[in-house]
Order: C-alpha cells, then sequence, then structure tokens
C-alpha cells in the first residue's frame, strides 16, 4: 500500500502540487483523469520517489520515504513505471532492453533474465521482435516492449504515464489489450490518461485531478454518473457534449467527421448510434443546410449532440441565423429519406428574436 498525505511541491515559485492525498490500494486500478497541465504526470514521478516533494509524507509499505533507514533502492523495485516516451535504451536489442534491468538491478543471471524477457515479450506479443533494435519497431511496439521491461521486474504497483498519447488507434488497442491482461491479473496499476472510455472500462477508482491536487476521487460508476463537484461535473460532461461551430463554407469537414467519431469512442458509443451522428451532420447540416445558405457572405450554424447516458439517447440540435428556411421542407429526397430513416422526432422552428432564428433538433438511440 502507498498513501501520500499533504505532498506538496513547488518549483520556481510555481504550484506543481498541492495538499495531494491519496492512498493506494493493492489491487486497485486508478485512472487519473484532468485537466494537462495540473501536475498528474509530477504525481506519478514523485510516488516514484524520482522527484522529491516539498512538503508531505510519502508512505511506503509503512515506511516513510526518506526517513532513517528508508531503503530507496527497495522502494523503487517494488514500483514501475512506465512512460509515454518509451524510455528504451536504442543502441541495445529490444530482448537486452528487457535483461538490462534484470541483470544490473535484480541480480538475475543472465540465462534467468533471458527467460524472463521471453516470457513477458511473449505475452505482450513482440517476441517476434526480441533480437530488432527499438528503431525498428513501431510506437505501438515500443509501448509493448516497455511494458513488458516493466512488468518484467515484477513490481508491486506498476504507473502508467499517458502511456497511448502517441499512438494511433490500431496500436492503442495493442497496449489497450495488454494493460487490460495486467488489470484481469490482479496487477496494481496507475493510470494517468486522457481517454475516457478507457479509463471507465479498466479502473475501480476514478481521481479527477485539477487545481494541483486530488480534486474528488470516488468508485468508477460513482463518478462518471454523479460526481459532487463542480469542475468535475464539467469535466465529464464536456465528453457527453460535442459543439460544432462554422461560419465559412471552407470549414474543416473531415476534422468534423474525425471529432464525432472521438466522441462515440469516448462514450462507447455503437457503431449504428456513430453513423446516426454522421448522418445528422452529412446530410441535414452540410448536404441541405449549407449548400442553401452558402450563397450568403456571412453566416453563423451551430450543431450539438448531447448524450443522455440514463435515458439512452442522443439530443441532436443545429442552429443557423438568417431567413426562415425549414430543410425538413428541402426538395433533397435522398438526403430527406436517408435522415428520416436515421433520426427520430425531427423538428423545425424558427425561433425571430434569437441570433440563431432557425432551430433544428432530433434525437436516437444511444445505444452502446
Amino acid at each position: 500500500m502507498i498513501e501520500l498525505k499533504g505532498i506538496c511541491k513547488t518549483k520556481k515559485d510555481a504550484t506543481v502540487l498541492r495538499n495531494v492525498n491519496l492512498t493506494i490500494n493493492d489491487g486497485d486500478v486508478i485512472a487519473i483523469l484532468g485537466p494537462s497541465g495540473m501536475g498528474r504526470t509530477a504525481l506519478l514521478s514523485t510516488i516514484l520517489t524520482l522527484e522529491k516533494p516539498t512538503s508531505g509524507e510519502i508512505i511506503i509499505d509503512g515506511k516513510i520515504v526518506g526517513s532513517k533507514g528508508f531503503d530507496y533502492y527497495d522502494a523503487r523495485k517494488k514500483i514501475g513505471m512506465v512512460f509515454q516516451d518509451f524510455n528504451l535504451f536504442k543502441n541495445i536489442t529490444v530482448i537486452e532492453n528487457i535483461m538490462k534491468p534484470l541483470v544490473d538491478l535484480m541480480g538475475l543471471s543472465k540465462q534467468e533474465a533471458y527467460e524472463r524477457a521471453c516470457d513477458w515479450l511473449r505475452r505482450v506479443g513482440v517476441m517476434g521482435k526480441a533480437f530488432e533494435y527499438p528503431d525498428d519497431l513501431s510506437d505501438g511496439e515500443k509501448q509493448r516492449v516497455a511494458i513488458a521491461r516493466t512488468v518484467a521486474m515484477d513490481p508491486e504497483v506498476i504507473l502508467l504515464d499517458n502511456p497511448t498519447s502517441r499512438l494511433d488507434p490500431i496500436m492503442k488497442k495493442e497496449v489497450h489489450n495488454v494493460i487490460r491482461d495486467l488489470a484481469k491479473n490482479g496487477s496494481t496499476l496507475v493510470l494517468v490518461t486522457n481517454e475516457i472510455r478507457f479509463a471507465r472500462e479498466i479502473s475501480n477508482r476514478v481521481v479527477y485531478f485539477d487545481e494541483h491536487t486530488v480534486y474528488e476521487e470516488g468508485q468508477t460508476s460513482k463518478m462518471f454518473e454523479s460526481p459532487k463537484r463542480d469542475k468535475t461535473r464539467q469535466f465529464f460532461k464536456q465528453f457527453k457534449l460535442l459543439n460544432i461551430e462554422i461560419d465559412n463554407i471552407d470549414f474543416d469537414f473531415i476534422g468534423v467527421s474525425s471529432r464525432i467519431d472521438v466522441f462515440a469512442e469516448n462514450l462507447n458509443l455503437s457503431p449504428k448510434t456513430a453513423n446516426s451522428m454522421h448522418v445528422a451532420f452529412e446530410e441535414l447540416v452540410d448536404q441541405i443546410v449549407l449548400s442553401t445558405i452558402k450563397e450568403r457572405e456571412n453566416f453563423k450554424l451551430k450543431t450539438t449532440f448531447e448524450c443522455d447516458e440514463k435515458n439512452g439517447l442522443i439530443y441532436f440540435t443545429c442552429k443557423y441565423d438568417g431567413e426562415e428556411f425549414n430543410p425538413l421542407k428541402s426538395d433533397d429526397d435522398l438526403a430527406l429519406m436517408i435522415i428520416n430513416h436515421s433520426l427520430n422526432h425531427l423538428n423545425f422552428e424558427y425561433v425571430s428574436d434569437s441570433d440563431y432564428k432557425n432551430v433544428v433538433t432530433a434525437q436516437f438511440s444511444a445505444k452502446k
């Protein structure tokens, strides 16, 4: 067990960590969520005892870090860390990267280190790369090697600092699968991540880190469904709300489509739901509304998707300024047929005293 009591850290008069209190129990899988720049990575480095706090206590298995007789070497053997930038030695092979700390730090013979390294490379699915150099690997393979190197040391606690932040979707899934296996096998994990869906799936506790401290923490389901504090509620709400604003015809269509995909993925929505979202934007907004108002020199358009998990619905709203134009009466029969097939409760309203006078609403299932 690891306890942090009143941990504070400052650098050049800037606050890095402020009065952090946190307990990591054996078998915990803790996801640390929150905005960037609030000290989440510094928190992991402090737990690892790589960084010394300005004040406060870190207690590892009942022993205060830095107290008389405290063994830093022993503590660091108990805690392993996987960094977002891999930290592999480029001048030695993959298997040597794993063997080196086993021989140098744990005192294993080369044969024992080799056997353990092979075992973990097989478990993470990259045994075929054992005798290649890190620069010959994809980023996803590098991260799996980095994880293998950490867990081969048999640490009691594994810290993961945004381990998939530099990976494409396919590589992310590779690393996710490895982390899932660690969690299923009872490893104690502390994961700093920006991937809401994965955090919800894998963790038993969530820590929302803001204002350089543990702003709120609790069981995963309660934190996602009914957080108590304002900033926590706002943080989780932003992942259930997607706003798209357009003020010119040359907007980034591909970028918007990607944002819809990320939104659906973060909420673990079904392919059918994601497709309905694309239909709402591509057919109603782009094909009908924008094709009609694009001749205007200036216009304002705002589209919103909001996920109501409690009722299992996605609420869609499209608002735009200008003279009254009801897209549901468009002469684009094909687009309307596709829209009516995918969206329910379609409605148009003209609100004359609003900046966005034309308002189209719809809803559809948010099944996962």
